[in-house]
């Protein structure tokens, strides 16, 4: 086999502009899209969040899939994941899981701004963006700044004047000056002006590392990060 086809059925975030003609150096070419015209008999088929459906027939046989139909990938990538149970590939976040990932990817992230600045500031040491304020972050969150000269980008504990507010500090991070800019488009930019990045999860979780440590890393900044034990060991195989 030369080449897959990888048919994408249900999805909630995958972005359009990911389908494409994709090669990788072992020589195999992936089409990857949303298309069923493109993509007509699909080698895969890959349900993002929402799961797979199930099929009576198949079901009855004892089997999760009829000889000759496509693969049905289902990928998760919440702290609560869950197989579905219909699925012959499983991708998550977990380490034990057919594939593993995170939203961190930047292929699902292509549209975004990557420049880096080369210039760190001396005196704001710590960047910190979070605008889905829980308690318990929160707490951490206000107990380590009051220690370290910093600035909070999002809704909670905002001290930059106001949201959006990036931008106005460096300017250099806009990504296209005739379209109104978004949070993500210029998020590694603005960072990279940070020597840390304090990173904190949502929820904590076995293996559950997500964006909030890698964006800080593709920055080049260092992470305070406070999130799944194992995150060294995730970090040191990335090396």
């Amino acid at each position: 086999m030369t080449h897959v086809s990888v048919l994408v059925k249900g999805w909630t975030w995958i972005p359009d502009n990911m389908d494409n003609l994709y090669s990788c150096r072992c020589g195999l070419s992936c089409l990857w899209t949303k298309s069923s015209v493109l993509a007509d008999k699909p080698d895969a088929l890959l349900f993002e969040t929402t799961t797979p459906p199930f099929q009576l027939l198949v079901l009855a046989l004892g089997l999760l899939r009829l000889f000759g139909d496509p693969l049905r990938v289902y990928m998760d990538l919440e702290a609560g994941r869950k197989k579905s149970g219909y699925e012959d590939i499983f991708i998550s976040y977990h380490a034990k899981d057919d594939v593993q990932s995170t939203y961190a990817g930047a292929l699902f992230h292509n549209n975004r701004n990557y420049h880096l600045s080369s210039m760190k500031n001396n005196d704001t040491l710590v960047y910190w963006s979070s605008s889905r304020c829980l308690p318990q972050r929160n707490q951490l969150a206000k107990k380590l700044l009051s220690l370290l000269p910093h600035h909070s980008f999002g809704k909670c504990m905002n001290n930059v004047g106001g949201l959006d507010q990036a931008l106005s500090f460096y300017p250099e991070c806009v990504k296209d000056s005739n379209e109104a800019p978004k949070w993500w488009d210029h998020l590694h930019c603005a960072m990279s002006r940070y020597k840390f990045v304090l990173a904190i999860e949502n929820t904590i979780t076995e293996s559950y590392v997500t964006e909030k440590l890698f964006y800080a890393l593709d920055s080049g900044a260092v992470p305070i990060y406070f999130g799944a034990q194992m995150f060294g060991t995730l970090y040191l195989l990335i090396q």
